[in-house]
């Protein structure tokens, strides 16, 4: 911890079983492909690992049992970008418009989808932490969620 922010320590240590745990709850573990790059990230255990389990947890609703998860992990300048990659049944543009303006302003739970919650605790989370996150999709081939955070940087 410096200056009362949080610092998620070693993800590619942790991580992994985190997601691995979470995936076997559904019996898809086995699809589960992870790859991180080690850093450490200005944001809680407790929020990274919330925004990720949404994440997952969508993906493995959204796609087929022995259809691959993908969830990778990188530096990027000096961010960190996380991507979950499903080959579900994806979205067309105005559905994950529809979500992301739900996403946005909430406008109701009736609208919901059973995408929208999750997706807009995912946003909040991000938002309190100076990260991003933004959905690319292809109907009938996946969709994949990209989440990114700022890097912990010593010097």
């Amino acid at each position: 911890k410096k200056d009362g922010e949080e610092i998620y320590w070693n993800i590619k240590s942790n991580l992994p079983d985190f997601l691995y745990k979470l995936a076997k709850l559904e019996n898809r573990e086995n699809d589960l492909e992870v790859d991180f790059e080690n850093a450490d990230l200005l944001i809680s255990n407790k929020s990274l690992n919330k925004i990720l389990e949404e994440l997952l947890d969508n993906a493995i609703k959204f796609s087929s049992l022995d259809s691959k998860i993908i969830i990778k992990g990188f530096r990027e300048k000096n961010s960190y970008q996380i991507s979950i990659e499903d080959f579900g049944r994806g979205m067309i543009f105005n559905e994950i418009q529809k979500i992301e303006s739900f996403v946005q302003f909430e406008r109701g739970i009736s609208e919901q989808s059973g995408l929208g919650l999750g997706l807009s605790l995912v946003q909040k989370l991000l938002s309190i932490n100076q990260g991003e996150f933004w959905l690319e999709s292809e109907k009938g081939k996946g969709t994949k969620a990209k989440v990114r955070i700022r890097l912990f940087q010593t010097q």
